[in-house]
């Protein structure tokens, strides 16, 4: 009978999930979730554009405002490189490359040049680009290389840039080989978490993506250990519950674990960078958990992507529970 019930599950979210695209208006239902949360009216007007090329420009201006809102900033220049905005956008598209410029501390045409650089998959831009970080030695530019390069699924030229550049942070590196599924992560772990002169901040961040390669490999028990144990390199003065302990939480959730992974938030603050985070912040407060229902369309389609674990989790659970109560 469990059997029975999995099985069920699972054909009732893949017939959810792939009818979707025929009978719903992605559109009009992100104006509705927006009312709720416009983060996560994100991810369907994203659908819609990808979509519904009649609302192609009301797509543009309402994500090119969310990006900005919600400072998915990476999203934001993936947008504009990718499509014409109208006049006013192009204008604080260009203030805000000025600021980005300053913030990361380098010339606005110098930040220009990288942005077409770094957004190009040629292989022949890869020489340019490392020259620029070598030229600049800028750790903000260097973080920027990689979320970048993430975005564009241009993994070819992170690995140049850093079988050239050996000195590069080794959490950017230990991010590499996850992402790209790397057998090597397990001993490059080791290797980096045995360098001497790693400030908490390094160990905090490789004891968190060795946490996120223990999700990937569904050990999830390990997975949470070690995000705890990043907790306690995580030693800034912050409002906000420490990324680690949030991670924790998500993790928990994930095995079927919600009010242990609840009494972990309980009363505290999070900081919100992600849709798993705005999730687990919204299903453990019961205040807002009501609103769930209103999102659902969102949660959806964020169950559909790669990094999606928690929603599947959430709609399986979900579905079991309703299951179980119509047998009674």
């Amino acid at each position: 009978m469990k059997r029975f019930y999995t099985v069920l599950v699972f054909c009732i979210l893949s017939v959810c999930l792939h009818s979707q695209e025929i009978i719903v208006n992605f559109h009009e239902e992100a104006k509705k979730i927006e009312k709720t949360s416009s983060f996560f009216s994100i991810v369907v007007y994203e659908k819609s554009l990808e979509t519904q090329p009649e609302f192609k420009t009301q797509n543009l201006n309402k994500l090119f405002d969310l990006y900005l809102t919600h400072s998915k900033l990476e999203d934001l220049i993936l947008l504009k490189y990718n499509h014409t905005l109208d006049k006013a956008r192009e204008e604080r598209y260009f203030n805000l490359k000025k600021n980005l410029a300053n913030n990361i501390g380098i010339e606005y045409d110098r930040f220009e040049e990288f942005l077409e650089i770094v957004l190009s998959k040629n292989s022949q831009n890869r020489k340019k680009l490392l020259n620029i970080f070598v030229e600049e030695k800028n750790i903000i530019l260097l973080n920027y290389i990689f979320a970048l390069k993430y975005k564009i699924q241009d993994f070819e030229s992170l690995g140049y840039l850093i079988s050239e550049a050996p000195d590069i942070n080794p959490t950017l590196r230990l991010a590499y080989l996850i992402k790209t599924n790397s057998r090597e992560v397990e001993n490059k772990f080791k290797d980096f978490a045995r360098i001497s002169d790693l400030s908490d901040e390094q160990r905090m961040e490789l004891l968190f993506l060795y946490g996120h390669y223990l999700q990937k490999k569904r050990k999830y028990k390990q997975s949470a250990r070690f995000f705890r144990m990043s907790a306690s390199y995580d030693t800034k003065k912050s409002n906000h519950l420490q990324i680690g302990i949030v991670e924790t939480a998500k993790t928990l959730f994930m095995i079927g674990k919600s009010e242990e992974s609840c009494k972990f938030l309980k009363g505290k603050k999070i900081f919100i960078q992600n849709e798993a985070d705005a999730f687990i912040d919204m299903y453990c407060n019961p205040k807002k958990k009501k609103l769930l229902s209103k999102v659902e369309l969102a949660l959806k389609l964020l169950s559909e992507q790669e990094s999606g674990t928690i929603f599947r989790a959430y709609f399986q659970n979900y579905y079991l529970r309703e299951a179980f109560e119509n047998e009674i």
